[in-house]
């Protein structure tokens, strides 16, 4: 009898539940987009003795988990709009949109103006539209949970309370409780961490964890711009340590090592850097072999001698997991002592590790082999040394120089005839400074003979790597290696279809694309076309637009902008963390020849770490490019009111976007400003104009532009257009 009663009252209780939860949906219906409190529905349930106020919390918290509503504040509900998602922040840096990828679904662009300050990571609140296009973009609503909680910024105290204010506007008031400053005052540039429960909540909270000093010093604003992205100059002193004992241990004389080291130091051997690079990580070697093929050595530093896996040093590299690189500084993933004393600097013995290559006078890759071996580099050239040597035929090594640099276009010329794709017109923003580190010069560098050079032969380098790791696991499957691979997808098809509409629009072929490879060789031939004419950055600028970005991942896949079947990072030790666990696989796998996993790598361990790395390379090339754009808003401050020539290179509904050519940087014109004031965006044809015609601005037009008003706080360079120039076309 008592069994019958008590599930006589669960089903009344699950039909009441069922009552509320049908009359809370109206309840939200009619209130449309507004936030409804739980105060308020029970007013409107009627709801006034504790066991219906239950009753009313199960009903929403179940139209929640089946999606129906949102709690978007604490006992703040609203319908879930269709068009309202939950997504991760995936920046893509430099002129194409960032990308929110929306958990395992297709990821939706979402322009940086849209961000509200969402950073790599941050899981957000996103309204999905439809752009002129007809495709889908996003808006970042609201930010739910940061990646990153700590974050440098700016203490302001009022009266009994102190504010937070961050470097990048993230739209959300955080608080920092008086006994919670640490010592910090008013003014002072702080490091906070947002307390997790204070997240889901209107007002953030958080508490001071460094205090860096007062604003003003160029140093500090620099330390707090990577602090922002969790990068730092410095290390403990732990991780010092570790890299004065790796030191120590290799100027050890009686340290034997488990493998024979080939002795190279007779050959030719030579490094190709920027001027004043510390950080020199390879090298290349030449000589005639008896039968009249060229041996070639890419020989790249051995970090796996002085890097013991597990460390407290390694530890840390794998956190930062890369080099961060500004204009004229460089954040280190290794101690500066330890890149000095490993970097390749010419007139020392130095430990290697080394892909040695069998090549035909055509340039025909007869034969590789990997070993460890001891150089030691006659010559450091920068690339405009090279460069010079090249082209004259006169100087140190110039015979080495010539040869390789005919074997380099050989191996070029085939990589693109197999797909590869060039983006060597992209531009590449480049600044001199005084003392005080303003910017007093702007430049675009442009990529010789030199940087092809090395470029090729660490191509080559990589992908024989990863030849010998991915073929060896394709014919064992039973036992597959886990490796590290760089992998690079198809272009993202919207992004493409545009840039297939603009080029067209431009004047330029391209075919009906009927497979992947197809379209690589179209692209391919496309830009190869264009190389050394006035439309060059345009065209590399829209293709690298097109583009999706180049990852990490741990299952062997293709690089479809190289056109290979398979690529890795193993040249770039002291820079990138991919590259030394590259190192220690190759050791594990080809040199102590086992089939079995590393300890520690393992392929769920290594998916894991592939996803990090990816994250963090994003978030270095993001922090690059932002002080980049940086420094030019701080050039262009003290060039306002002067003319410059630029090209358009990317026009839509509200705004210009143009480049200008003698320095690359890149600012904005607002349709809304231009004369007359009546001005229209022609999708069809990529152009802005007026109905009178007076005005005709199209995609790749040169034009005079003069610079009036530049932003510090949103990095915003703005132009207005003098006149049209002559076209280059």
């Amino acid at each position: 009898m008592l069994r019958a009663r008590r599930w006589k009252d669960f089903f009344q209780r699950k039909t009441t539940r069922r009552r509320i939860a049908r009359t809370i949906l109206k309840i939200l219906e009619m209130s449309a987009d507004k936030n409804v409190s739980a105060a308020q529905l029970c007013i409107q349930l009627g709801v006034h003795d504790v066991d219906s106020r239950c009753m009313m919390q199960e009903a929403l918290r179940i139209l929640q988990l089946q999606g129906y509503i949102e709690e978007r504040f604490p006992d703040r509900y609203r319908l879930r709009r269709k068009d309202l998602i939950t997504g991760v922040i995936d920046i893509v840096s430099g002129n194409t949109p960032a990308i929110l990828s929306i958990y395992h679904k297709k990821p939706v662009p979402v322009v940086r103006e849209h961000l509200r300050g969402a950073s790599c990571g941050d899981t957000v609140y996103a309204a999905v539209k439809k752009d002129a296009h007809n495709q889908p973009v996003a808006e970042v609503i609201r930010i739910i949970r940061f990646a990153q909680r700590s974050m440098p910024g700016t203490i302001e105290v009022l009266q009994e309370k102190a504010w937070f204010i961050p470097d990048q506007n993230i739209y959300r008031d955080i608080m920092i409780p008086l006994h919670k400053l640490n010592g910090a005052e008013d003014g002072d540039a702080v490091v906070i961490e947002i307390e997790a429960k204070s997240q889901q909540q209107r007002t953030l909270q958080g508490h001071v964890t460094e205090v860096l000093g007062k604003r003003g010093d160029p140093d500090l604003d620099m330390a707090i711009r990577m602090k922002r992205y969790n990068f730092s100059f410095f290390f403990s002193e732990a991780q010092e340590q570790d890299a004065q004992n790796a030191i120590a241990a290799a100027q050890n004389p009686a340290h034997k090592e488990p493998f024979y080291r080939a002795d190279l130091r007779g050959v030719p051997t030579f490094t190709i850097d920027p001027p004043g690079c510390s950080d020199i990580d390879d090298a290349l070697s030449i000589r005639k072999m008896p039968n009249g093929n060229w041996e070639i050595g890419v020989h790249i530093v051995d970090i796996g001698y002085y890097l013991r896996q597990g460390s407290a040093l390694d530890k840390e590299a794998a956190l930062r997991g890369t080099c961060v690189y500004l204009s004229n500084r460089m954040v280190p993933m290794l101690p500066l002592p330890l890149i000095e004393h490993c970097s390749l600097s010419a007139g020392h013995d130095k430990r290697t590790l080394s892909m040695m290559f069998e090549v035909s006078t055509e340039g025909k890759v007869l034969h590789s082999k990997l070993e460890k071996t001891l150089i030691c580099s006659q010559r450091q050239f920068s690339y405009a040394e090279a460069d010079q040597i090249i082209k004259s035929g006169k100087g140190e090594m110039a015979g080495e120089l010539q040869q390789l640099a005919h074997l380099a276009q050989i191996l070029r010329r085939n990589r693109f005839h197999n797909g590869a794709i060039s983006f060597e017109g992209r531009t590449q923003v480049h600044f001199e400074f005084d003392e005080h580190e303003h910017p007093v010069k702007a430049f675009v560098h442009r990529p010789n003979r030199a940087t092809s050079l090395i470029e090729e032969f660490m191509l080559l380098a990589n992908r024989s790597v990863a030849e010998k790791i991915c073929k060896n696991s394709f014919c064992a499957p039973k036992t597959k290696r886990p490796f590290i691979y760089r992998v690079h997808g198809l272009p993202h098809p919207t992004r493409f279809d545009r840039f297939i509409h603009m080029i067209r629009y431009l004047g330029y072929p391209m075919g009906e694309a009927y497979s992947s490879r197809t379209l690589a060789h179209q692209m391919s031939r496309l830009l190869n076309s264009v190389h050394g004419r006035p439309d060059e950055r345009l065209l590399n600028l829209l293709a690298l637009q097109s583009m999706s970005k180049a990852r990490y991942a741990a299952n062997c896949r293709a690089h479809y902008a190289l056109g290979f079947g398979s690529y890795t990072h193993f040249t770039s030790p002291l820079r990138r963390y991919a590259d030394v666990v590259v190192h220690r696989l190759m050791e594990h796998y080809i040199l102590r020849q086992h089939n079995t996993p590393l300890p520690g790598y393992g392929q769920e361990d290594l998916e894991k770490l592939c996803d990090y790395l990816t994250l963090q390379s994003n978030k270095a090339k993001e922090a690059e490019e932002e002080y980049i754009h940086q420094k030019a808003v701080e050039y262009m401050e003290d060039h306002l009111g002067e003319l410059f020539a630029a090209k358009i290179y990317n026009i839509n509904e509200r705004e210009i976007m143009v480049e200008l050519t003698d320095s690359g940087i890149t600012g904005r014109v607002y349709v809304a400003k231009i004369e007359g004031h009546d001005c229209f965006y022609d999708p069809q044809n990529c152009r802005v104009a007026n109905p009178a015609n007076t005005v005709d601005y199209k995609l790749g037009d040169n034009v005079l532009v003069a610079s009036n008003h530049v932003d510090r706080f949103s990095k915003e360079i703005n132009f207005s257009i003098v006149k049209p120039l002559e076209s280059d076309r």
